[in-house]
């Protein structure tokens, strides 16, 4: 279940439920996987027992129905609970990214550590409104926060059998090299400060099959084949993911028109 994309071991403790005792687990840190998880053997001998279930999609593309539960996980000095699944046995321990999310962390996996980060608390407009509505508020501020980060550069991504731009993000050294290893769609996270491959939690991936850089060399385009579903993580109203320029701007009213609703 474990994706080696930008993954290392990191040690941490598990608490048991009754808080007594702990055990000392070194988890991939896998931050292509939402849900972390350690095996159900060592989750019942700490006191833990699933309070539901779900269905997760695997690596392969398949399907498995799992058992999740809360469990307490301590990193460094901060105890916090992370939905974890009750694995099966033999399956690798993971810290996934709701958990780095819950203790604020990023993953550095040049350094192969966790590093503190800033967590998104609110955003300039409600995400519906945002995402779905009819009025342009164009962040003109995203290139300053990109800078921030430092050592990016834009790059856009085109069906190459439609032609048509799907996505721009961002990529540095590390994800264009695990891009070219891996032949797939990865960029670098200028939010999360990691590694990002499109559509790791959601199982929509894309190949790629080319990538072109620009005349000045400080832009890239991915030509990129869906193997499954679109590139954003909004949906249409059939609950398809949709390609990321789903609106338009009618250049008389200034307003938004959505092609794909």
């Amino acid at each position: 279940m474990r994706t080696k994309l930008g993954t290392f071991r990191y040690g941490i403790d598990v608490l048991s439920a009754d808080g007594e005792r702990a055990e000392r687990v070194e988890p991939w840190v896998d931050t292509g996987a939402l849900f972390s998880q350690f095996p159900a053997s060592m989750l019942e001998k700490l006191g833990y027992k699933p309070v539901a279930s779900g269905q997760f999609r695997l690596a392969d593309g398949s399907i498995v129905e799992s058992p999740i539960g809360p469990v307490s996980v301590r990193i460094r000095d901060t105890t916090l609970p992370v939905p974890c699944v009750f694995a099966e046995e033999g399956s690798d321990p993971l810290l996934g990214a709701t958990a780095l999310e819950f203790f604020i962390l990023s993953a550095d996996p040049v350094n192969k550590t966790l590093v503190p980060t800033i967590a998104l608390r609110l955003s300039m407009a409600p995400v519906n409104d945002l995402e779905e509505g009819e009025t342009l508020a164009l962040d003109y501020d995203k290139l300053s926060s990109v800078a921030t980060v430092g050592g990016v550069l834009p790059c856009a991504v085109q069906n190459v059998d439609t032609n048509e731009v799907i996505l721009v993000a961002y990529v540095n050294e590390l994800a264009l090299k695990a891009a070219v290893e891996t032949r797939s769609a990865v960029f670098w996270s200028t939010s999360r400060n990691e590694l990002w491959e499109k559509g790791k939690m959601s199982g929509e991936t894309f190949d790629l099959l080319e990538v072109r850089v620009n005349c000045e060399q400080n832009s890239l385009l991915y030509r990129v084949r869906p193997r499954h579903g679109g590139i954003c993580h909004t949906k249409n109203a059939a609950g398809e993911p949709r390609d990321c320029f789903y609106r338009r701007l009618d250049f008389e009213t200034w307003q938004l028109e959505n092609v794909n609703p």
